[in-house]
């Protein structure tokens, strides 16, 4: 979830309005983003450019699979 909207999830976390373009729109995708997250606790952010991306969905999987 996320793709190429942030460059990193911590960058949503904290706020602040991610990646390149019109920043009223990306303020108005982010805020959609983070509404779901926060419908959805389990919600991984997978942001594309993020190294620590592939660790991020290993975790999240392990965790699926241990309930």
């Amino acid at each position: 979830m996320i793709g190429d909207l942030s460059y990193g999830v911590d960058i949503m976390d904290d706020g602040r309005v991610p990646g390149v373009g019109t920043r009223r729109l990306l303020r108005a995708r982010t805020d959609k983003v983070m509404a779901l997250r926060s419908q959805i606790p389990d919600l991984v952010g997978l942001p594309t450019h993020d190294p620590t991306t592939a660790r991020r969905l290993l975790k999240a999987e392990a965790r699926r699979r241990g309930r």
